[in-house]
């Protein structure tokens, strides 16, 4: 199977809106708008890179244009009341920044997306094809790359619409030149950073939290209902969370008891592992030692 060109499919995920797709309507520049779920999926600069862009633009000009989804607040948002015309901020927040502070002139290129998750698989892309992601990023990017295309029937997405010979991880892999093994990895590194607030996150694919890929790829495992919000508060949720081969091994040796009991011991260990606090890991051992009369000897 030849590997799929990523210029290529981000064309086929998007189109402009009109012909030339570039715009100098300054009623649009006011309404556009920027949402933080979008915004938080594009790598911030550090600050002497927005420093050193900054500089560059109030010198020569903003030189590239700010791709802007036109759309409808219902589209955004099912649940609006209103559907007023929107015109949301995609590719060029700090260029857009810059621009507004210092009153630089820019363009916009108005694009067409039938979802906000099409935008998201678009936005993905973008950041998987810049030259200056690190590993970390390229597998945070991947696994959500993956984790959308399981979860989502959306037009823009091609690994949805793979034939039924390959599953999406392996398409995956084809394309980026990786084993199938560790998309799958990618994507519980993914559900990890996720569960981790926004701060924390950008630290971690910065490098700048000491944390393994391995303990974040733990926490994509469990329900966590809060961000986790410090290196210590995952150290904490891992070191008191078993491991599945733990989990086995406990069921394993498990006597056979009545169907009501069985369901009572797993409901019990769900609890502590959609909420694995100090108080679950307590009712957890004390659940221990009543299955532990049931161990067969």
């Amino acid at each position: 199977m030849a590997k799929l060109n990523l210029k290529d499919q981000i064309k086929m995920t998007s189109k402009p809106l009109f012909n030339n797709g570039l715009l100098n309507n300054e009623n649009i520049k006011k309404k556009i708008v920027i949402i933080q779920e979008l915004k938080d999926l594009i790598k911030p600069l550090q600050l002497d890179e927005f420093e050193q862009l900054k500089a560059n633009i109030i010198q020569n000009g903003c030189q590239d244009t700010i791709k802007i989804w036109h759309t409808s607040e219902q589209v955004v948002n099912p649940e609006a009341v209103a559907n007023e015309e929107m015109f949301v901020l995609i590719d060029g927040h700090n260029r857009y920044k810059i621009c507004i502070e210092n009153e630089i002139p820019f363009n916009v290129t108005l694009m067409s997306f039938d979802t906000l998750e099409d935008v998201k698989a678009f936005m993905i892309d973008l950041q998987l094809g810049r030259r200056n992601v690190s590993l970390l990023e390229v597998s945070y990017y991947r696994g959500l790359q993956y984790n959308n295309s399981k979860n989502v029937e959306s037009k823009a997405n091609n690994f949805a619409k793979r034939d039924e010979t390959h599953t999406i991880s392996e398409l995956m892999g084809e394309k980026f030149g990786v084993d199938e093994k560790t998309i799958r990895r990618d994507g519980d590194f993914a559900r990890g950073l996720e569960t981790l607030s926004q701060d924390l996150k950008e630290d971690v694919l910065a490098g700048r939290a000491k944390v393994s890929k391995k303990e974040v790829m733990q926490l994509g495992k469990l329900e966590i209902e809060n961000p986790v919000k410090s290196v210590e508060e995952i150290v904490s949720i891992v070191k008191n969370t078993p491991s599945i081969e733990q989990q086995n091994e406990v069921i394993s040796e498990i006597k056979p008891i009545k169907k009501e009991q069985q369901q009572s011991a797993k409901q019990k260990l769900s609890v502590f592992l959609n909420a694995p606090n100090r108080e679950n890991f307590e009712e957890l051992k004390k659940l221990i030692k009543v299955l532990d009369k049931l161990v067969i000897q």
